[in-house]
């Protein structure tokens, strides 16, 4: 594995095509799959964001899903130090 995840760990997980918050509840050899999780259409200001931990723009997922964002997929993993944004904005 590229990236050192853990499970039940938060995270922004930017990937190749959209950015996720989310839960980790599981990791495989090629994906990680996500609770709690929802779609940052927008991050606005990115060291506002990462400093305030609210995006310009967030969908979030139905609370019983889980999203599975394939390893090959993620460009960057950072540790989320915020509550997750559960509400659209």
């Amino acid at each position: 594995m590229i990236f050192d995840l853990k499970e039940k760990g938060k995270y922004f997980i930017e990937t190749f095509g959209k950015n996720y918050l989310g839960e980790v509840k599981e990791i495989t050899t090629t994906r990680v799959v996500l609770v709690k999780c929802s779609w940052v259409a927008d991050t606005g200001r990115f060291g506002e964001f990462m400093r305030k931990g609210k995006p310009a723009e967030n969908e979030p997922y139905p609370d019983d899903f889980e999203v599975q964002v394939p390893l090959a997929y993620i460009a960057n993993v950072t540790e989320w130090p915020h509550k997750l944004v559960r509400e659209t904005i």
